[in-house]
């Protein structure tokens, strides 16, 4: 689901661990597009890729944005 997929998102931004961002953002964003959550998924997408590319300040404020935007 994606909130398990992005229960580590919070430690991790906290925590700039940009390997635990990257890969909880692809887990989030393929669950995401199968349930045709576009606006979502890209968001996931744009976390995923900063993460990657090592933007740590941009990974965090999208991390931050990601885990918001779930129901809690």
């Amino acid at each position: 689901s994606l909130t398990q997929a992005l229960t580590p998102v919070p430690r991790a931004a906290a925590d700039h661990d940009l390997a635990t961002l990257q890969a909880s953002a692809h887990r989030a964003k393929s669950t995401a597009r199968h349930l045709g959550a576009e606006a979502f998924a890209d968001t996931c997408q744009a976390l995923e890729t900063a993460a990657q590319n090592g933007h740590g300040e941009d990974a965090v404020r999208l991390g931050a944005q990601v885990h918001a935007q779930l129901p809690h």
